[in-house]
């Protein structure tokens, strides 16, 4: 399957002007703008609002509502500090400075913290302590969940009000356009990509020998380019067998010499098919080829599972990868194990996730 990936550059503007609703009617004026300028149409928008000239006491609240349209549900007012979206900066306007304080949704006394709610379109603070001079007011999204979302094109009103209990002492407003016009689409495709590459189409065991185990190796170079990584599975289609003799699969995890068994064995950790032994310890814990190559002929215990006729995972990652891995497989017979030329058919697939 294939997936697209797009990236996305959009230009265009919000043009913001200044139109005076009433006269401010107490020295609690305050010039408010809002930024950023520049945002799309149904667009999670981090907005800062800052204003100058403020002269509030504790109690005095602040609204901010927003037309209708936009869509304030992604924030969050919370008593703890680390999941309140809106924050107050003292001294400031650009949301980047000053005093920062996290607003709160249960007002408490004397904890240097704003109460925030928020209704619809519309977000009231009231505040902790007087503030005088200049602040902003910053919307953030700490939960990657969104933050303001713009609504469809067209010209909208954001409206300030402030004052002390049940009286409006003034008002202030921007006027927006929020449009989808000057947008240019870059678009491009990355083709999804996957390959197996096997160093070898046979794997020679040899002599059999109930005096040592005997072991054959090759590798699976994977490459892919899907978001997800990759899967890489193992099965056969029987017991290494001559006929009707066979050769027992492994049980116990291990082969030892002079024990009846067969099984494989995979440099990579933590999949369906074990990891081989560190036979060859200089350096130690470094599993690779060299490990299955000190075994062959020898009498170290080789790890090993049994294949069967159902995929078995060997390899994998949950990322873009390009790696390669080695398969191991390991026998040893008994005294009684009848002569003859043993051979099993494997076969390796490998899925991407795309």
């Amino acid at each position: 399957m294939k997936k697209k990936k797009f990236l996305f550059v959009a230009i265009l503007a919000i043009f913001a002007l200044s139109l005076v609703l009433s006269a401010p009617n107490s020295t609690k004026a305050s010039a408010a703008a809002i930024d950023p300028e520049q945002a799309s149409a149904a667009t999670d928008t981090e907005y800062c609002i800052g204003f100058s000239g403020a002269d509030l006491d504790a109690g005095d609240w602040w609204q901010i509502q927003f037309d209708a349209g936009f869509d304030l549900s992604n924030l969050t007012i919370s008593d703890t500090a680390g999941e309140s979206e809106v924050e107050l900066y003292i001294g400031e306007i650009d949301c980047t400075e000053g005093t920062k304080r996290i607003t709160e949704s249960t007002a408490t006394a004397a904890n240097d913290r704003d109460r925030a709610v928020i209704t619809d379109e519309t977000v009231e603070l009231t505040l902790e302590d007087a503030i005088s001079g200049d602040w902003s007011l910053k919307f953030v999204d700490k939960a990657a969940d969104g933050s303001v979302m713009t609504p469809a094109a067209g010209n909208y009103t954001v409206v300030y009000r402030w004052g002390t209990g049940a009286t409006t002492d003034g008002n202030d407003a921007d006027l927006l356009y929020v449009g989808d016009a000057n947008v240019v689409v870059i678009s491009g495709t990355v083709d999804p990509t996957l390959s197996l590459t096997l160093s070898a189409n046979t794997c020679e065991l040899g002599t059999l020998s109930s005096a040592n185990i005997q072991t054959c190796n090759y590798s699976a170079a994977i490459a892919t380019n899907a978001s997800g990584g990759y899967t890489a599975y193992i099965k056969d289609d029987g017991n290494l067998r001559d006929g009707s003799n066979d050769v027992n699969d492994t049980s116990g995890g291990t082969i030892a010499e002079g024990t009846e068994e067969y099984g494989v064995s995979t440099t990579q950790d933590g999949r369906t098919i074990t990891r081989i032994n560190d036979a060859d310890t200089d350096p130690a814990d470094l599993y690779n080829q060299d490990d299955c190559i000190i075994m062959d002929g020898g009498t170290i215990d080789a790890n090993a599972s049994a294949l069967t006729a159902s995929d078995q995972s060997f390899a994998a990652a949950t990322a873009p990868a390009s790696e390669t891995t080695y398969l191991c497989h390991a026998a040893s017979i008994t005294s009684t194990t009848p002569a003859g030329t043993y051979a099993s058919l494997v076969t390796i697939t490998v899925v991407g996730s795309f």
